[in-house]
């Protein structure tokens, strides 16, 4: 099996797909900040995309979406497990075992902010035994099986750095994947006052650390709505210019770009901001179905090259 992963921001997460709202309902007591997977259920791009390569290249996903205390035990002949769990008001610990062998203990915090969730990744050969005991609490488990796995690594509220810092060692490299599908973060980085030259620093850096240990392409960002000037951090250029600079940072090390920002912004051409909003928005900043589909259009043209 070679596993794709998707990282980026709330956009690789799910935000503005329809349902996505319905589940931060359900769950925004826990986590405010998209930090645990919505389900495959919800048309974001990353689900968009994987359904997509399943359908080509003879692969599957099954997924448990139950909240669940432990102990909590799985059978699975599929190649690739990720389980996700958080704690409530006090620290928690799990342990977990792989065919009767422990193979690792984990800590998760309370009163973190936001709330800590733990992503583990599971590579499978086989029938495959998996228990999980402690007093944790189980969130979710994704399972991957055949010839590919495209997998969800959004996280919400994320700038470059903050994505490299926080989430690249702990959800990233444990899934030892084969081709990194990078969304760099843009909007967060130009809403909070990041400069264009420390975005284009971090984007480099973000884009030189997926190529590494992979085959790395950058999706560009969508266009938004409701000005070009952060309404966080006044000073800086317009957003307009932070995508620009994304292109850069992939053209300066040859890493291929699926450019879904210009073919939203064809989609809107000649509109106003009314027509556009109707179009291809939840919000300013997160495209509707209809942009999470272009996402997935030209990811999806871009990698098919290499698969």
């Amino acid at each position: 099996m070679k596993k794709i992963a998707v990282i980026g921001d709330s956009h690789v997460w799910g935000a503005g797909a329809k349902g996505y709202g319905d589940q931060a309902t359900i769950y925004s007591p826990l986590d405010p900040m998209a930090l645990w997977f919505l389900p495959f259920t919800i048309p974001s791009f990353v689900n968009i995309l994987r359904n997509k390569v399943n359908s080509k290249y003879d692969s599957y996903t099954k997924e448990y979406c139950e909240i669940h205390s432990l102990p909590f035990s799985l059978e699975t002949h599929s190649e690739l497990v990720r389980f996700q769990l958080f704690t409530g008001n006090a620290d928690a610990s799990f342990s977990v075992f792989v065919n009767g062998k422990h193979i690792l203990d984990r800590i998760i915090h309370a009163g973190c902010k936001p709330k800590e969730f733990v992503t583990i990744t599971i590579e499978c050969k086989g029938k495959t035994e998996i228990k999980l005991t402690g007093d944790a609490i189980l969130f979710r488990v994704e399972e991957y099986g055949g010839n590919f796995a495209v997998v969800n690594c959004g996280f919400g509220g994320s700038t470059v750095e903050h994505y490299l810092d926080k989430h690249y060692l702990d959800t990233v490299l444990p899934l030892n994947p084969d081709y990194i599908v990078v969304e760099p973060c843009t909007i967060n980085d130009w809403l909070l006052g990041t400069t264009d030259e420390q975005y284009y620093d971090a984007t480099l850096r973000l884009l030189m650390e997926a190529n590494k240990i992979s085959k790395a392409l950058m999706v560009t960002v969508s266009p938004i709505c409701g000005g070009q000037i952060s309404p966080m951090k006044t000073g800086n250029k317009e957003y307009e210019y932070y995508v620009r600079r994304s292109i850069d940072a992939a053209k300066k090390i040859g890493i291929p770009i699926a450019d879904a920002h210009s073919a939203m912004s064809e989609k809107i051409s000649g509109l106003s901001e009314k027509e556009k909003f109707a179009l291809m928005y939840s919000d300013n900043w997160h495209p509707n179905d209809l942009g999470h589909r272009i996402y997935a259009e030209c990811i999806f043209e871009v990698l098919k090259k290499y698969l």
